[in-house]
């Protein structure tokens, strides 16, 4: 994980960049937080629906379940090792 940029808002703390082993970087990724509970989401993309409200279609999608969870566990410990290892903006802290 890298380029953590604080955020703050309702369940969103923060976005970062992570690079996963195989080599890819997905840059974006929101790190959310609520009632104990922690989880990314990836980066998607907005379109307008007909009603004309906005929708949202993740740029990347999982085949399994279990490769959501195997993804999220590793954005996770990636994070925490992000900011247990470098200095935060103030309100910064995950």
């Amino acid at each position: 994980a890298s380029n953590y940029k604080a955020i703050g808002k309702n369940s969103l703390v923060a976005s970062v960049d992570i690079e996963t082993a195989s080599g890819y970087i997905f840059r974006g990724v929101l790190f959310h937080r609520r009632d104990g509970k922690r989880w990314v989401q990836v980066p998607s993309r907005e379109y307008p629906k007909q009603d004309g409200t906005r929708g949202f279609v993740p740029v990347v999608e999982f085949v399994t379940t279990e490769k959501w969870q195997a993804f999220n566990a590793a954005c996770l410990a990636a994070i925490d090792k992000l900011v247990a290892s470098v200095p935060l903006e103030p309100g910064g802290a995950a």
